[in-house]
């Protein structure tokens, strides 16, 4: 039996009948699709942006304290009530460094991630050394003005 030889009622049916299960096929192919972006958007919610928050809030903390140690290191003589507030903005932003790297270390890290982790500790402790060895010698400096 060939297709121009069917009645027009059967080729309506037929062509109603594709409609149907082309529109039926691609319904379901896009609720499945709109299913794996809602779980990649909750794992992007629930567990990379904290991450990156933990990791953008340890950058600020750092930047303050390059920025208060570079005030330290550039005025000559400052007055000592700007010394103290630059000496407590270092101690603020080691605190919340510290926090923030609780909360950072407290989350699952992939391979990757734990490596360049362990890579940042690495040279963060090397900084950390040299940063307490400035802040000594910059009390030392306050002493002897």
């Amino acid at each position: 039996m060939k297709f121009k030889n069917l009645k027009i009622r059967t080729k309506l049916i037929l062509g109603f009948g594709f409609v149907i299960a082309l529109a039926t096929f691609l319904g379901l192919r896009g609720y499945f699709s709109l299913t794996t972006i809602d779980d990649s958007l909750m794992n992007i919610a629930n567990e990379r942006l904290p991450k990156i928050d933990a990791l953008g809030s340890m950058s600020l903390d750092l930047s303050k304290i390059k920025t208060a140690e570079r005030t330290l290191l550039i005025e000559q003589e400052i007055e000592e009530g700007i010394r103290k507030n630059e000496y407590n903005n270092i101690a603020k932003a080691h605190e919340s460094f510290a926090k923030d790297r609780k909360k950072y270390e407290s989350f699952q890290l992939s391979g990757s991630e734990k490596e360049i982790w362990d890579n940042f500790l690495g040279a963060y402790n090397a900084w950390h050394e040299s940063h307490l060895m400035t802040l000594k010698l910059h009390h030392q400096k306050d002493e002897l003005l």
